[in-house]
């Protein structure tokens, strides 16, 4: 026994003598050396008895699943250094001055089965003895009527420097490897700890300073050789613990939240890929007996973000993108909870950059964005492949309107939010649409989408004003201008929109398969108007202009109108070939047989109909030069330079002539231009790949351009960097057979090799050669206008491929090019 106030001290007591005790609590191997000077305090009367711990440094403690080089670490400690620790085993209070961890690490696992591995480290319980009952007595004794006191603590600072967690789970195994993530570089400071906490509200609440990088060393649905995504979290402010509460500033800097989608398992409608959030807010919360009272006031960013679509179970179609965006940033975000009531959230201004969007009407007749939100009526989507084509064309501001008012009719009747939002913006949009329910296929794009909407509130009807610019399958000018609230019920809109100069040649598949004719040529120009009054009933109007619209040959279609074409064509043409006609389109949006995308169908079938023109006479040019034949580079829509000479004298010859017209046809051929496409294509995509490495790297030296466009202006790439860009392209493309080590990673191949094995799986069918026919005309259209000549007097025809062993075997790569007059 020790007198009162007797110390002891212990220094570098090791594993071993510790080891009898963790073997009854623990089954992992521990090492690691204690040292220890502690007091001991006690007394009979006043019963005293206390522990205090004057310094304690625990270092190089290691927690293993077994003993040698093969054993794994579960959990390491570098070094721990308790000073100023009090104990009381009467009082049952413990005070500590201050508690310092040093790099603190903790491997956890979960099994296939979906258990932790934490309860394996605990040695299986034995059975004791049975309990005898215990007997009755008269009276409880006087022990058990004074109950224990509970354990207090009071901690005055803990540190926590260099953490590290790391986490796998074989129960979302990928390819034979579990899921993994870590939480890194982990910082810790806690500050005036009590528990149990302190009933008076006007004591100071702990404070609390935390940090750490969250990431995972390969993400899901990464290409293979991907780097590592990781986010940063902070935390600084206060907390407590009855009631929780806290009150401080939280951050995230690029948050990889696609790093929690695979727990989602298929709760999510579409496939988040990649999205980094980034968060800077004021955050106040605390629970109450009602429910959780929040205030937050900050700044939040979405980027990188990348959806695609989920197929449905049992299809063996793959995953295709769905929508993307570079930065979607909110400023000014301030969210309020109350219980039993609504949240409220209010955001001060909103930007939308680089965001992307692809529409697709498969096979089936179905559209993509089906399968993500409700179904629509069963009208809405018997007509949703023409409405589809008229969105991505004309480009729609009718057909978009009609999917609103629909929505308006038959969707909810109240937001389970009050919603107010100020300015938005939207930069550098981009909307591709693919039609695969008509032969050929159809495709058209929305490209340059710039505007502004204004500020609007849920729960009213105040409409924010609408601007919105961009362009409809890279030749015509969409502009979009009024008025409308989105969270409106019906829909409150009143716009008006634009689309000139729109190329009909690629609409030839509709026209084909409606109308009973292919489109050689003509121009689209569109103006609409559409309202939506209190009550649900929409006005619009219709202005439609079509210009030198001219048919081709027949087309066998059994959905062709039996409608004499051709003659009602030639009654709405004027002297100058143009047709001019305004639609209106009236109805009420509550009534179940008003369907908005029935009546947009037939005014697109009335327009086909009525724009289906006689025969027209095309002119071949004179001179001792062909200068009808604008060559090529092959498998590329880069003129060659007899091309551009030829288009120099062509331009020169229609100065002279304002009275012809030309129309450009595009030709390629699936054949002879494989090998040279497959190149081109290779080359385009490592130009892209490039600049996205440039704009990764340099973010604001390089302009808020689409990397399509980069690789369309064919960015010279010093060797280094198509080196780089090689090899990062062929990881990312599934490739069959590509090489790969024994931990199924890739290996690294010669540049060479690579970009062989690239080239042969580059697809190119008919399709493709399609499309880069179109390109070279549309190439040919925009020298011609750089060269002085007017857009009007210049007209895109449907392309043509070219079988190998035509005509001239040795034919080149071409456009050809027809006069016509006015």
């Amino acid at each position: 026994a020790c007198p009162p106030g007797a110390s002891r001290s212990m220094t570098s007591v090791r594993r071993p003598s510790l080891a009898p005790y963790t073997a009854a609590a623990l089954k992992p191997q521990v090492s690691g050396q204690l040292t220890a000077q502690a007091g001991l305090r006690w007394a009979a009367a006043p019963a005293v008895l206390a522990v205090d711990l004057h310094s304690t440094t625990l270092q190089d403690l290691q927690l293993r699943d077994g003993a040698g080089r093969s054993a794994n670490s579960l959990a390491a400690v570098k070094r721990l250094q308790l000073d100023g620790a009090q104990l009381d085993l009467l009082a049952r209070r413990v005070v500590l001055a201050k508690l310092q961890i040093d790099q603190p690490q903790l491997a956890l696992a979960r099994g296939a089965d979906g258990q932790l591995d934490l309860s394996a480290w605990l040695p299986a319980s034995k059975p004791g003895p049975k309990a005898v009952p215990a007997t009755p007595s008269a009276a409880p004794s006087a022990a058990s009527q004074t109950a224990a006191p509970a354990w207090q603590l009071a901690l005055a600072d803990l540190l926590l420097n260099g953490g590290r967690v790391a986490w796998a789970d074989a129960a979302l195994a990928s390819s034979g490897q579990p899921y993994r993530a870590d939480l890194s570089a982990l910082k810790l400071r806690l500050q005036g700890l009590a528990w149990p906490a302190p009933t008076d509200p006007r004591a100071a609440l702990p404070r609390l300073q935390l940090s750490a990088s969250v990431g995972a060393p390969a993400m899901a649905g990464a290409a293979p050789g991907a780097p590592a995504t990781r986010g940063q979290i902070d935390w600084s402010g206060s907390f407590g613990l009855a009631p929780l509460q806290a009150d401080g500033r939280l951050k995230l800097d690029h948050l990889p939240l696609h790093l929690f989608v695979p727990y989602a398992g298929n709760a999510l409608p579409v496939q988040l890929l990649h999205a980094d959030a980034s968060l800077s807010t004021q955050v106040r919360a605390s629970a109450t007996s009602n429910g959780w009272q929040v205030a937050t006031d900050g700044d939040l960013q979405l980027t990188d973000v990348l959806l695609h679509n989920r197929p449905a179970p049992g299809s063996a179609a793959d995953s295709s993108e769905l929508l993307s965006w570079q930065t979607l940033a909110l400023q000014g975000v301030v969210v309020q909870m109350q219980p039993a009531s609504k949240p409220r959230i209010d955001v001060r201004e909103l930007a939308l950059t680089d965001f992307y969007s692809q529409l697709v009407i498969t096979e089936q007749g179905r559209f993509n964005l089906q399968d993500v939100a409700a179904t629509p009526p069963a009208d809405v989507a018997s007509a949703a492949a023409p409405a589809a084509a008229s969105a991505a064309a004309a480009p729609a501001p009718s057909s978009a309107v009609a999917a609103s008012a629909v929505g308006a009719a038959s969707g909810p009747t109240d937001l389970p939010i009050d919603l107010a939002l100020g300015k938005t913006e939207l930069r550098n949009g981009r909307i591709d649409f693919s039609d695969r329910l008509v032969r050929p296929n159809y495709s058209a794009r929305l490209t340059e989408l710039n505007g502004q909407l204004g500020a609007f509130r849920s729960g009213t009807r105040e409409m924010a004003t609408l601007s919105l610019r961009g362009r409809a399958a890279d030749t015509a000018l969409l502009d979009i201008s009024g008025q409308l609230n989105p969270t409106a019920q019906p829909l409150a809109l009143d716009i008006r929109a634009k689309a000139t100069d729109l190329e009909l040649a690629p609409l030839s598949p509709y026209a084909g398969k409606y109308a009973g004719y292919a489109i050689e040529r003509g121009k689209l120009s569109m103006d609409v108007a559409y309202k939506i009054d209190a009550d649900g009933r929409l006005d619009a109007k219709n202005q439609v202009v079509l210009n030198q619209l001219t048919f081709g040959e027949r087309v066998e279609s059994p959905s062709a109108t039996q409608l004499p074409v051709l003659l009602a064509v030639a009654l709405l043409k004027d002297r100058h070939g143009v047709i001019d006609i305004n639609l209106p389109v009236s109805g009420t949006l509550a009534d179940p047989q008003f369907s908005v995308a029935g009546i947009i169908w037939k005014v697109i079938v009335n327009l086909l109909t009525k724009a289906l023109t006689a025969p027209f006479a095309l002119l071949a040019g004179g001179g001792t030069d062909d200068l009808s034949q604008v060559q090529f580079v092959p498998g590329s829509a880069r003129i060659a330079d007899s091309g551009r000479q030829a288009l120099a004298k062509v331009a020169a010859a229609l100065k002279d002539r304002p009275s012809l017209m030309m129309t450009v046809t595009g030709a390629a051929d699936t054949v002879s231009e494989r090998d040279a496409a497959q190149r081109v294509l290779l080359e385009e995509r490592l130009a892209t790949e490039a600049w996205r490495e440039r704009a990764r790297a340099a973010p604001a030296a390089v302009a808020p351009a689409s990397a399509a466009s980069a690789a369309a202006d064919a960015v010279p790439l010093t060797a280094a960097e198509r080196a780089a860009a090689l090899k990062r392209v062929y990881q990312q493309t599934p490739l069959p057979d590509r090489p790969r080590n024994f931990i199924n990673q890739l290996k690294d191949i010669p540049a060479a090799e690579m970009q062989s094995r690239l080239l042969a799986g580059q697809r190119i069918s008919d399709e493709t050669m399609r499309e880069l026919a179109l390109q070279r005309g549309l190439a040919v259209r925009d020298a011609l206008i750089a060269q002085g000549l007017s857009s009007d007097r210049l007209f895109i025809a449907a392309p043509k491929l070219r079988l190998s062993g035509e005509g001239d075997a040795a034919w080149v790569p071409s456009v050809n090019l027809t006069l016509s007059t006015k």
